[in-house]
């Protein structure tokens, strides 16, 4: 799946960000709707489509077997994370605790990053 660019979106009040359709449609037709939402980086929210998520934490987990750095990066992304489902409208609701950690506002740049949708968060205008 070849996906590139950036589109802009916005959250709603409760917390429910819009997957821009060019993002949106290819991921729902490739993986389905289930979606593993959380920070990589404690400045940004990934969304991977679940499937790429297990293969990522697969990955890491077999590097974190030697490396004590990469285990604390994974209990950090994974108490942050969470599967959730894109809706019908094309939805997804960013879960409380990760957008008050990362002090979210109601607009993003959406930017698909080899595996997984990044969403810069910018302020409200």
């Amino acid at each position: 799946m070849e996906l590139s660019g950036k589109a802009t979106t916005t959250m709603d009040s409760q917390g429910r960000i819009r997957i821009p359709e060019k993002f949106r449609k290819p991921i729902e037709e490739k993986y389905g709707k289930e979606v593993f939402i959380t920070s990589l980086d404690g400045e940004h929210i990934q969304i991977f489509p679940l499937e790429e998520w297990k293969e990522t934490a697969k990955n890491a987990r077999e590097m974190a077997m030697n490396d004590p750095t990469m285990r604390r990066f994974l209990i950090r992304i994974n108490m942050s994370g969470i599967v959730r489902e894109i809706d019908r409208w094309g939805r997804v609701l960013i879960h409380k605790e990760l957008r008050d950690k990362l002090n979210v506002k109601n607009r993003a740049t959406v930017m698909w990053k080899k595996n997984h949708l990044v969403l810069k968060l910018t302020s409200r205008r």
